[in-house]
């Protein structure tokens, strides 16, 4: 009898005191997930940004090794705090030496669509930034140096560019002086006796001949005289040369 009174007691507790709400709070109310009155913030508009670049190679497994740069992008409000953004993400790349070779116009672009580039946010230490990776080409290559820029368009139209950054890409060193030098054509040397020749043309048959007398240095005469007599010059054919006189008029041949 005891027991039917004392459930009796507790069920009529409710039904005296009546039914209580609980309190409404904003703030209580916020916190719940399936609360949809308050629309997303918008991304704040950027007014620069930043890119700092790293040259690295990704190896993937079955694919070339791919040499390129990996890049860390920073946007800023108009306090200079770093801010998340939404849009489109677009990086020219230039290379000079291919453009001098007449290869291409040395330029590369890559794009990130609105969907890909917010999928690549991530906090650091700076505050909210973009990790990117830029690939150049396959592994192994000529060492370059690379000028990149990159323009970033939000989904409100509005355009941000950073400033051209220099970027050296690793690899093999060029020799910029062998290939300077196989780019001169060899020099073909004369022998003596193309002079002469031009030379030789250029005399009347009929004109007198003239001699001059060059003097020989002592440590020549000195050679000439330790010389076998096989091996000097003939006297009867230096005999036939008529000797240089002082004035200027010159020495009549003998008759034959």
């Amino acid at each position: 009898m005891k027991n039917v009174l004392f459930i009796l007691i507790i069920v009529a507790c409710p039904i005296a005191t009546g039914c209580a709400t609980a309190p409404k709070s904003d703030s209580w109310s916020a916190k719940l997930p399936w609360n949809k009155d308050k629309p997303p913030k918008p991304y704040p508009n950027p007014v620069k940004m930043a890119v700092t670049w790293t040259p690295d190679i990704l190896v993937q497994p079955g694919r070339t090794p791919t040499r390129g740069f990996g890049g860390r992008v920073y946007f800023y409000n108009e306090h200079s705090q770093a801010v998340p953004v939404e849009g489109e993400l677009t990086i020219h790349g230039f290379d000079e030496a291919l453009a001098s070779a007449q290869q291409s116009d040395g330029v590369k672009r890559f794009r990130f669509t609105k969907e890909q580039f917010t999928s690549h946010f991530s906090e650091s230490d700076l505050g909210a930034s973009y990790s990117i990776w830029i690939p150049w080409d396959a592994a192994g290559g000529d060492q370059k140096k690379l000028s990149l820029m990159s323009t970033f368009k939000t989904s409100g139209g509005k355009v941000v560019q950073s400033e051209a950054a220099m970027v050296l890409l690793p690899g093999r060193k060029v020799d910029l002086n062998a290939s300077k030098r196989s780019a001169v054509p060899a020099v073909r040397q004369v022998g003596h006796y193309l002079g002469g020749t031009e030379t030789h043309q250029g005399l009347n048959a009929n004109s007198a001949m003239q001699t001059t007398t060059i003097p020989l240095p002592s440590s020549f005469q000195q050679r000439l005289a330790r010389m076998p007599e096989q091996t000097k010059p003939s006297k009867r054919v230096t005999a036939r040369l008529p000797a240089a006189q002082e004035t200027a008029q010159p020495t009549p041949l003998p008759a034959p």
